[in-house]
This record gives C-alpha cells, structure tokens and sequence, in this order.
C-alpha cells in the first residue's frame, strides 16, 4: 500500500483537491497536500482494523463469558432444594 500511494499520490490527491483549503492567499504549508493524504490513508485504514479486531475480541470475549457462566448457573440451580 505504501508503494502505490508514493508512486500514484499525485494522482489520487490531485493539488486540485485542496485548492479551498488554502484559499487565503498566503501560500500552501510546507507539507504538500497530497504528501499528507497519502499518510492519513493507511492511518486510516489501521485505525479501522484495529475497530475490527476490537470488535472481534469483544464478541470472543461475550462468547467465554456464557460459555463459563451456564455450568455456575447449572450448578446453582441444582444445589437448591427443589422439594
């Protein structure tokens, strides 16, 4: 991924693109705009895969928590008299 935005970023973030963000006359900064799209890009796309694999683990985690709560809950029913 890293190869492809470097070598295609002008392409995919045209200066164009960015023209309103430094309307005022005074200049671009010193960071082209493309340069700092190509870096929020795969910022961007860990940021989501760590979303997934949060998401993932909290689903795992619900899992071993019903796994481990039904023999307690079983357990407790059958220690109760049921006369």
């Amino acid at each position: 991924m890293f190869a492809f935005l470097a070598q295609n970023r002008r392409v995919l973030f045209p200066d164009d693109g960015f023209a309103d963000l430094f309307a005022s006359g005074r200049g671009r900064p010193s960071i082209p705009g493309d340069v700092i799209a190509s870096v929020m890009v795969p910022t961007i796309a860990a940021s989501q895969d760590q979303v997934a694999s949060l998401k993932r683990l909290e689903r795992q985690l619900r899992e071993v928590e019903m796994e481990n709560e039904f023999p307690n809950k079983a357990a407790s029913y059958f220690a109760q008299d049921h006369r």
